[in-house]
C-alpha cells in the first residue's frame, strides 16, 4: 500500500485491496487489543514467553500501528486519486475508440469483398483481425469495470464530482462499445461470406463430380435456397454489394 500508483490497472489493484482490508480492520482490531491483553497477563503472572514469540509480538505492535496509519492515509487520498486515475481511464477509452477505428478500416478493406481474393489469404487475414478484435474487446471489457469499481468507490461528498464522471466517460464507454459493435458485427460478416464461398465451392465440385442421373435435385434446391439466404443476409448486414457473382 505504501508503492507509488502509476497505471489504472495499478490503482484498481490498489483500491480493491484498500477496500478489503478496511473492511477487515475492525476484526484485526479486536484481535490486536486481545493479543496485547495476553501479554499483559503473562508479563504480569510472569508466565514464560519464548525469545521467538516475544520477538513476533514486539514486532506486531509497531506493524499494526503502522498499518492502520497507510489504511487512514490512503482512505484520506482516495477521492483525489479516484479523480485522477478516472481522467486517466477516459483517456484510455479514448485510445481504445482510434484503435478500434483502424482495426474498422483493416475490416472493410476491399480485398475481403474481392472474389479474386485467394481463400487462403482471406482466412489468414480474417484470423489476425479476429485475435486483434478480441484484445480490444477485453480492454473494453476491462475499463467498463474499472470505471464501475471507481465510481462506485466514490464517498458520498463528492456526488457531484461523480455525476461529471458519469457523464464524461460514460459517453467515452458508450462510443467505444458502438465502435466494438459496428467492428465486430462487420468482420462477422465476412466470415460468414468466405465460410459460405468454401461450402460452396466444395458443394459446386460435388455436383460436377456427380453423373446428372444421380443428382438430388431437393437437395441442391435446398442448398441453393440456403446459400441465396445467406447472400441476402449478408448484403442486408452492410458495405457488401453484389454478392450474387461470387
Amino acid at each position: 500500500m505504501d508503492k507509488d500508483i502509476f497505471t489504472v490497472e495499478e490503482f484498481v489493484e490498489h483500491l480493491t485491496f484498500l477496500s478489503r482490508i478496511s473492511v477487515q480492520i475492525p476484526t484485526l482490531e479486536r484481535q490486536y487489543q486481545f493479543l496485547i491483553q495476553l501479554y499483559s497477563m503473562a508479563k504480569e503472572y510472569q508466565i514464560t514467553i519464548s525469545p521467538e514469540e516475544l520477538a513476533l509480538y514486539q514486532h506486531l505492535v509497531p506493524s499494526f500501528q503502522h498499518l492502520k496509519s497507510t489504511v487512514m492515509i490512503c482512505e484520506t487520498k482516495r477521492d483525489d486519486n479516484i479523480f485522477k486515475f478516472s481522467v486517466d481511464l477516459g483517456k484510455h477509452l479514448n485510445q481504445l475508440r482510434f484503435e478500434l477505428v483502424l482495426v474498422k478500416m483493416k475490416v472493410n478493406n476491399p480485398i475481403l469483398l474481392c472474389s479474386y481474393t485467394s481463400p487462403k489469404v482471406a482466412n489468414e487475414i480474417l484470423q489476425a483481425l479476429s485475435e486483434e478484435v478480441a484484445i480490444y474487446s477485453n480492454k473494453a471489457y476491462s475499463y467498463t469495470s474499472y470505471g464501475e469499481l471507481l465510481r462506485n468507490s466514490f464517498s458520498m461528498k463528492k456526488i457531484s464530482t461523480v455525476v461529471r464522471m458519469k457523464q464524461g466517460r460514460g459517453s467515452n464507454a458508450a462510443e467505444v462499445e458502438a465502435e466494438l459493435s459496428e467492428v465486430d458485427c462487420a468482420l462477422t460478416l465476412r466470415k460468414m461470406l468466405w465460410g459460405m464461398q468454401k461450402e460452396w465451392d466444395k458443394q459446386y465440385s460435388r455436383w460436377r463430380a456427380t453423373t446428372f442421373e444421380l443428382l438430388n435435385v431437393d437437395d441442391l434446391q435446398n442448398d441453393v435456397s440456403r446459400f441465396t439466404q445467406t447472400i441476402y443476409m449478408l448484403e442486408k448486414g452492410g458495405s457488401f454489394r453484389s454478392l450474387r457473382d461470387i
